[in-house]
């Protein structure tokens, strides 16, 4: 079990990971295994999510951990539909439920 602690747009996260044996996520040596492990968690998901979590790495753009964390994840218009944004691929990003309530609140930009 390893903590992670993140500072987000003056929020600390602390993130509790559990990694069995000698897989941690932190072992440099596993970093391929775990980068395609991630990968993996995104067949479970749309086509369309995985298209846009292909084109971003896997990562949530606001917080830089991984989009597949346990949070829900969102689809973010990064130019809103109300300012002539569009749903297109290029205009959508992935993000978790808490890191788009900080975009929406005004507290981060992406």
């Amino acid at each position: 079990m390893w903590f992670q602690n993140r500072l987000v747009c003056g929020l600390k996260r602390l993130c509790l990971q559990f990694a069995t044996g000698r897989s941690s996520p932190d072992d440099s040596t596993l970093k391929d295994y775990w980068k395609e492990r991630e990968k993996a968690k995104a067949s479970n998901h749309p086509k369309s999510i995985q298209k846009i979590a292909e084109k971003q790495g896997h990562v949530c753009p606001v917080c830089g951990q991984s989009l597949y964390n346990g949070e829900e994840i969102h689809k973010h218009h990064k130019l809103p539909r109300n300012k002539g944004g569009s749903d297109t691929y290029s205009n959508l990003e992935l993000v978790h439920i808490y890191c788009h309530h900080q975009i929406h609140s005004g507290a981060t930009a992406t």
